[in-house]
């Protein structure tokens, strides 16, 4: 089964969101490990409030009341609209295959884009008053970044 949470386009402003340096899982010794990719890799945008459980004290910004919960049982589906944020977590073994469609970029684009720009999200200059790249944080097992 699978735990999907989903919080719609117009949340980005809530969540906190700052660039990291891309990593990916490597398996060693057993265990897989996060291992950050080599420049010039660009920075990527990363979300760092568990949406599930969120600590409220650390992203006072972040409202639960825009989360919703949708358990995808076996035999199930799970249409994702696009721009929509999510988490993922299963319990038990899963075996799951995702279908990745592109969007036609009508106004819901040009909404979520909007909101993005207003936050200052989209702005990749040195310029921005946005929060600072997280170049220096530590990555868990689970790919969550501090």
């Amino acid at each position: 089964e699978k735990v999907f949470t989903l919080l719609p386009p117009a949340a980005a402003p809530f969540l906190a969101e700052r660039r990291c340096q891309p990593a990916h899982f490597e398996r060693r010794g057993g265990r897989l490990e996060v291992v950050r990719d080599e420049p010039p890799s660009p920075d990527v945008p990363w979300v760092p409030v568990d949406v599930a459980n969120p600590d409220l004290g650390r992203y006072p910004d972040f409202d639960p009341g825009l989360a919703v919960q949708v358990r995808v049982k076996p035999g199930e589906m799970l249409y994702l609209p696009a721009m929509w944020y999510h988490q993922v977590a299963q319990e038990g073994i899963t075996v799951a295959v995702n279908y990745w469609h592109d969007m036609p970029f009508g106004h819901g684009y040009v909404h979520h884009e909007f909101i993005r720009d207003v936050m200052l999200l989209n702005d990749d200059s040195d310029e921005a008053d946005e929060p600072e790249t997280d170049k220096g944080q530590s990555c868990n097992s689970e790919g969550r970044c501090s």
